[in-house]
């Protein structure tokens, strides 16, 4: 019985180091190779969206687990980083041992760590149009988000985000967009958050906006909610939008907030949605969202 014993505890042991064998070292627990406990990221959950709000196989704004990878790719290459406009610092844009932060895995199975083909860029030609991807100095950069770099949003992150097109609006397509997003310290806490954006042939920006806010004002019982009008501009709004999922035997609504503006023939959109089963605040999407129109100047 003794030789059992010790038999099936050196084989839980193999794995569990195997299990965290492929997380980026500065992602692992703390003591994680040093005789430590460890504690993997924990099961998956089932999240229960809108029945109007598009099929239950496509992924939600940022799948739970892409942003539990990421945040570990981001804190392994940005190094520390310094607070937003007077929030305090922490060292790293996110610590994986946050108190009170536990990653929850979507049940994709982690389809949102696959990268675009394109690296997120579009491009497009033609009258109205932008010739070749948009370039870094279009997006938020690190003067902007508290030191930190942000990365290419995968190509299914986010994707009811990149833009928003709820209730199955007529609304025009992008001649080119990307998407970029990190993981920022607000309040020693980290935030997740997201940039998109999308080039216009002349006037459709503005025809966005306004198919926007016209279908969300009749379209009830989605997701979405206009929250505020008009605070980054007249053709600007502030959205909520919300997701219920169940964490640890309790259901949770989630709210991720998000400012869409027009800067000519472009549309803006800035989200934060918080930390894991923490809300985001719109106070951070509205402030983020004065640098991004002011970088979006430079498309013409």
């Amino acid at each position: 019985m003794q030789t059992i014993r010790r038999s099936f505890a050196l084989f839980a042991a193999v794995v569990c180091v195997t299990t965290l064998s492929g997380v980026p070292a500065s992602a692992r627990p703390a003591g994680f190779g040093e005789g430590a406990p460890v504690e993997a990221p924990p099961g998956l959950v089932a999240v229960q969206r809108p029945a109007d709000d598009g099929p239950a196989d496509i992924p939600d704004w940022m799948t739970r687990e892409a942003r539990w990878r990421q945040a570990a790719r981001i804190r392994a290459q940005s190094g520390s980083a310094s607070g937003m406009g007077g929030h305090g610092s922490a060292t790293g844009p996110v610590a994986s041992g946050a108190a009170g932060h536990r990653s929850v895995p979507d049940p994709d199975g982690g389809r949102g760590s696959v990268p675009d083909p394109d690296g997120g860029r579009g491009s497009a030609s033609g009258p109205g149009g932008v010739t070749g991807p948009i370039p870094d100095g279009a997006m938020l950069g690190p003067d902007d988000l508290g030191g930190v770099a942000p990365l290419e949003v995968d190509r299914d992150s986010w994707v009811r985000l990149r833009p928003p097109q709820p209730c199955e609006g007529d609304y025009p397509e992008a001649k080119a967009e990307r998407a970029v997003t990190a993981v920022i310290d607000v309040n020693r806490a980290p935030n997740a958050v997201m940039e998109y954006v999308g080039v216009h042939r002349s006037g459709e920006a503005r025809r966005y906006l306004r198919e926007l806010r016209s279908v969300l004002k009749v379209c009830e019982g989605t997701a979405w909610r206009i929250e505020a009008t008009g605070v980054a501009g007249p053709d600007s709004l502030l959205l909520r939008y919300s997701d219920t999922f169940e964490h640890v035997d309790k259901w949770i609504t989630h709210h991720t907030y998000l400012v869409v503006a027009r800067k000519g023939r472009a549309v803006v959109l800035v989200a934060d949605a918080g930390w894991e089963t923490d809300s985001g605040d719109p106070a951070l999407a509205r402030k983020l969202i004065t640098p991004a129109l002011r970088r979006a100047a430079v498309l013409r």
